[in-house]
């Protein structure tokens, strides 16, 4: 992931596209995938003399078997994608979030984003279909359930933080680390961590929700799962930039 500082010496209209990242897989399906990231696209007047922060997410980590010192030291688990993905169980071989894509003013917190693409949640052990929920829309989508429907993670909604059994909610801006199942995503609001069954049966994590500020950000949409399957992106177009005017 990384952060970028946004000014301008004149006030400028653009678009931007912003996917979020994926999450991550679980050990046992490698080639599993986690929830895809999600899609918002808007157009905002960036203001002479302002400060905007852009965080461009990561794809959540996969649980990878290969990875030998890890398993030495007990670490088995796909960490979240910086921003804001949850990190899965440290001993429970699932996949972490994906972080978010988002825009803010002055600085990151939650009051002051602008525009924010959802990130997807993670994967987990319990089948090869057992996939994080995607990021982005009007809420995050749910993770794959395996054994019981109250075990997977709810993505974020517009309110709040995505849902998990046994205290695995997501929060603002940031999903849940997985509570033996796979991580959440980040979002607005975080998407709710995967939960436990048994051994290699655990749910998946909930995608984070995707946000539009619309006193600020105008012709704009944020889409679920139409974003990224690895790490975040960033397009931005210029719609169009004030002239300075000069005298003779």
């Amino acid at each position: 992931g990384q952060q970028y500082i946004l000014t301008t010496d004149r006030d400028i209209i653009v678009r931007f596209h912003l996917e979020g990242a994926a999450g991550g897989s679980s050990s046992l399906w490698p080639n599993q995938g986690g929830g895809r990231g999600g899609l918002s696209v808007g157009t905002i007047t960036l203001l002479q003399g302002e400060s905007y922060i852009l965080n461009v997410a990561e794809r959540g980590q996969d649980c990878d078997f290969t990875n030998t010192g890890a398993w030495a030291a007990g670490i088995r688990q796909g960490l979240g994608g910086w921003p804001g993905g949850g990190s899965a169980y440290q001993h429970a071989e699932n996949g972490g979030g994906g972080g978010y894509t988002g825009l803010f003013l002055s600085s990151v917190f939650q009051e002051n984003s602008l525009l924010i693409a959802g990130g997807g949640g993670g994967s987990s052990t319990g089948h090869s279909l057992s996939i994080g929920g995607d990021g982005g829309g009007l809420s995050g989508g749910n993770g794959t359930f395996w054994g019981n429907w109250n075990q997977m993670g709810l993505g974020g909604s517009q309110t709040d933080g995505g849902l998990g059994s046994g205290g695995g909610a997501g929060g603002p801006l940031q999903g849940k680390g997985g509570v033996v199942g796979g991580g959440g995503g980040g979002g607005y609001w975080g998407g709710g961590a995967g939960q436990y069954r048994n051994l290699y049966m655990n749910s998946a994590g909930g995608g984070g929700y995707g946000h539009i500020n619309e006193s600020v950000v105008s012709d704009a949409t944020t889409t679920l799962g139409k974003g990224s399957t690895g790490d975040g992106s960033v397009r931005i177009d210029v719609v169009s930039a004030s002239k300075e005017a000069t005298t003779i």
